[in-house]
């Protein structure tokens, strides 16, 4: 199963910028994929980058994230 992520929550998991992902893909440094913008602000397009294509590091922390919030959502032991 693949995770889409856009290039912010990349460049937040990588600690990097915006526009430091998009010079990444714009050099064919890390693979994004266009799809059509649902905001419909821009090009018409955004960038979708699979999130085995990052790091382990930035891969490890995005799976941390994910069971913190599914922690959360789960009720208090009595």
């Amino acid at each position: 199963m693949s995770v889409a992520l856009s290039i912010k929550e990349v460049a937040e998991l990588e600690h990097i910028g915006e526009k430091a992902v998009l010079m990444k893909i714009r050099r064919g440094k890390l693979r994004a994929v266009k799809v059509d913008s649902e905001t419909g602000i821009g090009y018409g397009f955004e960038y979708a980058i699979d999130l085995q294509d990052l790091s382990e590091k930035a891969q490890r922390k995005y799976h941390k994230r994910l069971k913190e919030q599914a922690a959360a959502l789960l009720p208090e032991p009595e």
